[in-house]
């Protein structure tokens, strides 16, 4: 950039007041990497959309940590065709072949001008939970992607390399050679064509670290950032020019030092992996993942929130001036646009907040639980041990019960041959669970269920449009007494879903026909399929708008219409 660019950057730096301070450098090392794909596996309660989703998520951390590559560089742009088995001969002494995999990574950074292909080998890995071999081989099964169709991994092995080749690479089907490996969902099964956005994967990667109790949010660079600090000739594998370590150092090192350095000055043996550990990311298995609900109201009593409300409350009034009942309406007539966007401002902002206030929570308990933990201890009372201890939860698929097994019994196998059956069964475990996906939960929590409160008292003002709500409609409707026809349900959108209503919207009671038809026009209409259910922790995946009829009849008693919520 020259002179002229760099001073517009330095005024908007100045201007906008951006953020100056220099970004926490920590990495995520192998130990990490364990233990996220542990609980990914083990005792990850998040349901899914598709059980595939939490297999290539697997793939995608391994290969991420395996090779310190770009994000960008591997979700989404890695096709089949930059993926290869090859089957060696056996090592000396052994019977059946070696299987490798050479995984390419085409959308690289340019360096010094030109744009570089990076290849990676990678083999068959002894602790299989990071093993990209067998990961890779799991998919490729789920989709039935080999060209020969191979009925189980088992044949793979049975193939006998020829005295006259060194190898023999084992060939895709012509139709998913351009097909990316990593795939998003279209409705409710996965795409065949449709490449997975960095955005979901980031998201996971977030939950997944705050499940664990993380005090930093995860990145990808993160686990880059551990890789290539281990990684020899990092200039490299990590695509840097002319073998100036520059970059690598500027960039990507890590804060902590990771030599020993007092042994190197005061002599004694060094203790580097010692010191590798107080690099490591600190986290805490009891901090807060979520807000509670009181600091959630916080978050929505801000005055950058009320002032917004504000500004749609206008927009709104001006809707009604101009002589439309309800936004609804004044969208179809092709009006409304300012409405919109303040809705739409307001929710980025509720979530930006909101997000800000967790990360205060989390670090804020971070600085004190310690302080807290030493004095229980203190006290006599000493921590309990289960890390890593086998689970004993129960999972609804049989797939996923299985792998979770296979994964606890690997580290226990004393034999090759105990692990090469161990890995066979995996594959075909992790294929099957790849084209699964869980049911919906029925949750029992105290509020899903609606029920009409004994004090509710009839409201005398009258509202005309029965479709719409508080926020949106432009007069009030009545809701009768307890045991009228009027003293109907609430809303499950807005009482848990969208907490810009108000609270008067989040207590307001519908007839059931009319709520049938404010759930339609105000949520569904606007929702991206599919969609969690609105009621309280229920992790239901629904896909249609007939789906949430019949899944809130059945699950949360609530009998909206079918015919009105289809539209």
């Amino acid at each position: 950039m020259d002179g002229g660019v760099l001073y517009d950057v330095g005024n908007f730096i100045r201007t906008l007041g951006l953020d100056r301070s220099k970004k926490d450098k920590s990495g995520l090392y192998v130990e990490d990497l364990d233990l996220i794909l542990h609980y990914l596996y083990v005792r990850d309660g998040f349901v899914y959309t598709h059980e595939r989703l939490r297999v290539q998520l697997a793939l995608i951390l391994i290969i991420a940590g395996a090779t310190a590559t770009r994000p960008n560089a591997l979700i989404g742009n890695v096709l089949y065709k930059h993926a290869e088995f090859q089957l060696f001969p056996p090592s000396p002494g052994g019977t059946r072949p070696r299987l490798g995999l050479e995984f390419s990574l085409v959308n690289v950074k340019k360096s010094a001008g030109s744009s570089k292909i990076l290849i990676f080998g990678f083999h068959e890995e002894h602790t299989l939970l990071h093993d990209p071999v067998l990961h890779m081989l799991a998919l490729a099964f789920a989709d039935g992607a080999f060209l020969n169709e191979f009925s189980s991994p088992e044949q793979i092995y049975e193939i006998e390399v020829p005295s006259h080749v060194d190898r023999v690479r084992i060939p895709w089907k012509a139709k998913w050679e351009d097909r990316a490996i990593f795939r998003s969902m279209e409705g409710l099964e996965v795409s065949a064509s449709k490449a997975l956005k960095y955005g979901r994967t980031r998201g996971d990667l977030v939950r997944l670290g705050r499940a664990l109790g993380y005090a930093k949010i995860l990145q990808f660079y993160d686990i880059r950032r551990g890789s290539g600090k281990k990684l020899n000739g990092e200039n490299q594998t990590m695509n840097h020019r002319l073998g100036d370590s520059s970059t690598y150092v500027r960039y990507y090192m890590t804060d902590l030092i990771g030599n020993d350095t007092q042994a190197i000055i005061f002599g004694g043996d060094p203790q580097t992996d010692f010191v590798n550990m107080m690099g490591r990311l600190e986290r805490h298995g009891l901090a807060p993942t979520e807000l509670t609900e009181e600091q959630k109201q916080e978050v929505r009593d801000s005055p950058e929130l009320l002032e917004c409300r504000q500004k749609m409350s206008e927009a709104l009034e001006l809707l009604k001036k101009q002589g439309y009942r309800s936004y609804v309406a004044a969208k179809k007539a092709g009006k409304g646009q300012d409405y919109e966007k303040q809705k739409k401002r307001l929710d980025s902002l509720r979530k930006r907040l909101e997000s800000k206030r967790l990360q205060e929570e989390i670090a804020a308990f971070h600085k004190t639980i310690h302080g807290k933990e030493i004095a229980q201890q203190l006290n006599g009372m000493k921590p309990t041990k289960d890390a890593l201890a086998p689970s004993t939860d129960e999972y609804e698929l049989e797939e996923r019960t299985e792998v979770v097994g296979l994964f606890s019994q690997a580290p226990y196998v004393t034999t090759h041959e105990e692990l090469f059956q161990c890995r066979l069964k995996l594959v075909s475990a992790l294929a099957q669970l790849c084209n699964r996906r869980e049911s919906p939960r029925y949750c029992k929590a105290k509020h899903a269920r609606s029920k009409p409160r004994a004090n509710v008292q009839p409201q005398a003002s009258i509202q005309l449009d029965s479709e719409v709500s508080d926020n949106v409609s432009m007069e009030e409707k009545p809701s009768g007494g307890p045991g009228s026809r009027l003293a109907g349900k609430i809303c499950p959108f807005c009482q848990w879903r969208d907490p810009e209503v108000g609270k008067a919207q989040r207590q307001k009671r519908w007839r059931i026909d009319s709520l049938a038809r404010h759930v339609r026009s105000q949520h569904l209409e606007r929702i991206t399929m599919p969609f969690r259910c609105p009621y309280n922790d229920c992790q239901a995946v629904l896909g249609t708008n007939e789906h949430f009829a019949s899944h809130s009849s059945r699950a949360h008693g609530d009998n909206y219409p079918p015919s009105i919520v289809a539209g």
